[in-house]
């Protein structure tokens, strides 16, 4: 699934629709939704494009689109209509931009009240309001594993399976522990360890594991470069970078879990 560096670069690339105008829209699978609800948005300028989370938020005159990617959601820019393309929009001076969605579990949502969907969400890490006395305090009121805490929406928004793994990892800390247990200093390392892996993430352009059409690509159809980069996530059996001892991986709420059982504090 596509975290908050997969997002944000995203994001990045779809710039350049700013400012244009939407000149049609075509719905090519009415799971994703009705096309008479996103023709709403036809012969309106694309005001701004930003990111919320793992959300996007595209900003028109008067209305809002808000997009989840979930698995394999992405935005391609290309001339023609592929396979597992869901919708296509047609900007002035622009090529086609085309959603493509393999396992078609990604949402578009008009609105317009783009806060009662992100008013739920919880802190950005990139927030200059964020603090590691706040990560500390939401921490202590949750008796959950550490892991399951982080990948919380509603405490943080943007964090997934990769960037928690690697995370914990750069900050020392076991996904199993308790989140109430962890002291201010462990609270500190962890802050600067979120914003160092998704800050590493956006600088590789987001990171690809997948295959075929599941993999991560940006609109202009590359892949990302931050899986040549990873400390611990997928990488079962090899060599931990710090102290050497073979990463183990567990399953932690369904979700496959990656760390340094030597060196990850539990």
């Amino acid at each position: 699934m596509p975290e908050l560096p997969e997002v944000q670069t995203t994001v990045n690339q779809l710039k350049v629709f700013e400012k244009k105008h939407l000149i049609n829209v075509k719905v090519h699978d009415f799971k994703l939704i009705e096309q008479k609800k996103l023709d709403s948005l036809k012969d309106k300028i694309l005001l701004s494009i930003t990111r919320r989370g793992k959300y996007l938020h595209f900003a028109f005159e008067k209305t809002s689109l808000i997009v989840h990617l979930r698995m394999t959601g992405q935005f391609l820019i290309r001339q023609k209509k592929e396979k597992h393309d869901r919708a296509t929009f047609f900007f002035s001076d622009q090529a086609p931009l085309f959603f493509k969605d393999t396992r078609r579990f990604g949402t578009f949502l008009i609105t317009n009240h783009p806060e009662e969907i992100f008013q739920r969400l919880g802190k950005d890490p990139f927030d200059p309001y964020f603090t590691p006395e706040e990560l500390y305090h939401l921490l202590l009121s949750r008796k959950q594993a550490l892991k399951t805490a982080l990948l919380d929406q509603t405490l943080i928004a943007g964090l997934g399976n990769i960037y928690t793994d690697e995370a914990l990892w750069k900050a020392g800390l076991h996904p199993q522990r308790k989140s109430s247990s962890i002291s201010f200093t462990q609270a500190e390392a962890l802050f600067s360890a979120i914003r160092e892996v998704l800050q590493k993430g956006l600088d590789q352009e987001g990171t690809s594991l997948g295959e075929g059409n599941a993999n991560f690509h940006a609109i202009n159809g590359q892949t990302g470069k931050n899986q040549d980069c990873l400390w611990v996530y997928a990488r079962e059996k090899q060599p931990c970078p710090r102290c050497k001892n073979p990463i183990q991986k567990i399953t932690l709420q369904q979700r496959g879990t990656h760390f340094c059982p030597l060196c990850q504090e539990v």
